[in-house]
Formats: C-alpha cells, structure tokens, sequence
C-alpha cells in the first residue's frame, strides 16, 4: 500500500505570532505619529491666533498719536484668544498673559514690545509657549 503524504498549506503557529506582533508594532507606530500630528497642529492654530491677538494690539498701538504712547512702561494683561470662532462661549478659548513694553531708544522713535505667554498641554505635561512681535513708531517731527 502506497501512502501519499498531503502537505498543509496553513501558517504555523510562529508564523502567525510573528505577523500579529509585527502589525501591532506597526500600528502603534502609525497611533502615534497621529497623536503627535493632532499635538502639533493644536500648538501651530494657538500659535497663529496669539499672533493675530499681538497684530491687533500693535495696530491698536499704531492708531494713537505718538505723544499719547506712554514711555518706559509695560503694561500685563489677561487675554483670551477665541479658540472655536465663538464669541458668545469662552469654555474652549485659549487664556494667556499678553505683556507690551514700550521704549524711546531716541527721542524719534518708540519702540513697542508685545509678548502672549499662555500654557499649552502636551501628552499630560503643561508647557508655557510664547509669541513675540514688535515695531517702531515714528514721530511727526522725524518726516520733516
């Protein structure tokens, strides 16, 4: 009698613990990179409103007359910056503390300073950011 051995043609049992611990390496590598892209894209919309919140106060600061912009002074405030385009709720706007410095480097020119300083959460762990900008302002007396 002639037997005819039949091979399988399934996966062993290694074969398939191999590939479930390299899918899941895989997909926790893709979770992650996600979860890093979401933190990122938060901070970069904060960061753009805070520079849109400093943009307004320079051009508010632009506004008055050179001898009404008061010397040597820093002024601190507590902002809100509208985080969802809602005016009437503030539960998810971003709080910060927004801090405009003025200086005369000459009696020409003043040199104004804003600074927003607000706290950002990343993974758990709280992070203070900061966005700078400033401008001179010229005097009247500087066209002539």
């Amino acid at each position: 009698m002639i037997t005819k051995r039949i091979r399988s043609r399934g996966f062993t049992l290694t074969e398939v613990v191999v590939a479930v611990c390299l899918l899941t390496i895989v997909w926790l590598a893709a979770i992650n990179i996600m979860v890093i892209s979401a933190a990122s894209g938060s901070l970069a919309k904060h960061k753009a409103q805070a520079q849109y919140k400093i943009q307004q106060t320079i051009e508010a600061t632009r506004r008055k007359t050179f001898s009404t912009i008061t010397n040597g002074v820093t002024v601190t405030n507590n902002e809100s910056i509208d985080t969802k385009s809602t005016p009437d709720s503030t539960a998810d706007d971003l709080k910060g503390t927004q801090t405009v410095t003025v200086t005369t480097p000459n009696v020409y020119y003043k040199k104004v300073l804003v600074q927003l300083t607000w706290n950002e959460s990343f993974f758990g762990r709280r992070k203070s950011v900061s966005e700078y900008a400033g401008t001179f302002i010229a005097s009247d007396q500087q066209a002539n």
